[in-house]
């Protein structure tokens, strides 16, 4: 049971009864009163307020205001109009206590305060504040979270390496489109030594792109900027966990990993990087 359906049912127990006439819910100062045109709200009137939620490991509790209040245009109208709206609150309480087609559980430890002339219209009335408890065991199985699922974690040993090397085999998730996976996530545990000096370099990044097997280009998807020292012999160590949003548009898409000084393919630098590590890919079901 949803809480639309806790108010929905509230509502519905208020237009039920023979006696009450208009039903409002929010804030206090969403309250129907009279306006410049006449225009107000049809009295009584039953005005639903929220009071905030509250859970176990069982269960979700919802707590109520539940206001009724009546035009009380003498002083001797107010303890009739009282009386009349606590008979009304103590009545939908009970509908909805004992509603055996509710599956919420009402609790019975309510408290009702009276009032007079609280808002803009001369009215009376009383206030209920009541909870209503809807079994609801927390469990991490009915959750609509999707799991990551191993693709596949793969060593990495590329000696002599230059800027545009691919860190292992080429992943095209769009071959496993019948899965329905539409995010990869990367794991890197990698050394990163750069064999030359790397002061003009422009760009010393860990990239992953999207890349375009009939072109030979790529768009970069997501960089980890690193710092490989200017002097060469100098090693880096990269842990980078990264997730990717990847939607397949077609057959020739495919996600690879690199690191490079430039995004221009024409200008790669042979013999730059020693790399060594592991990477791991994972893959999991967003959107069914």
């Amino acid at each position: 049971m949803t809480y639309k359906s806790i108010v929905d049912k509230i509502e519905g127990a208020v237009n039920d009864h023979a006696m009450l006439y208009d039903f409002g819910y929010g804030q206090l100062s969403d309250i129907k009163v009279l306006d410049e045109d006449g225009d107000g709200a049809n009295y009584p009137y039953a005005f639903l307020v929220p009071a905030g939620v509250s859970r176990n490991n069982q269960s979700q509790v919802y707590s109520f205001s539940l206001i009724i209040m009546e035009m009380a245009l003498t002083p001797s109208d107010v303890l009739t109009v009282q009386s009349d709206c606590i008979q009304y609150l103590n009545d939908i309480i009970s509908v909805l206590r004992y509603d055996t087609t509710f599956g919420g559980d009402t609790l019975l430890n309510s408290s009702t305060q009276v009032f007079r002339e609280r808002f803009q219209d001369d009215v009376a009335g009383a206030t209920a504040s009541f909870q209503i408890a809807i079994p609801d065991p927390i469990s991490a199985c009915l959750a609509p979270i999707a799991e990551w699922t191993l693709f596949n974690e793969e060593t990495i040993t590329l000696p002599t390496a230059n800027t545009f090397v691919e860190l292992g085999t080429a992943v095209n998730p769009c071959s496993y489109d019948t899965l329905n996976v539409n995010q990869w996530k990367y794991t890197f545990a990698l050394d990163i030594e750069a064999l030359v000096n790397t002061d003009d370099w422009e760009w010393r990044t860990l990239n992953i792109v999207d890349f375009d097997t009939v072109t030979n280009t790529y768009t970069q998807i997501k960089s980890l900027a690193l710092t490989l020292l200017e002097t060469p012999g100098a090693t880096e160590t990269v842990s980078w966990t990264q997730a990717i949003d990847f939607t397949c548009s077609g057959t020739i898409r495919e996600l690879r990993v690199y690191i490079g000084d430039s995004r221009d393919l024409g200008s790669v630098i042979d013999n730059a990087l020693d790399i060594s590590g592991t990477i791991k890919r994972e893959y999991k079901q967003v959107t069914p």
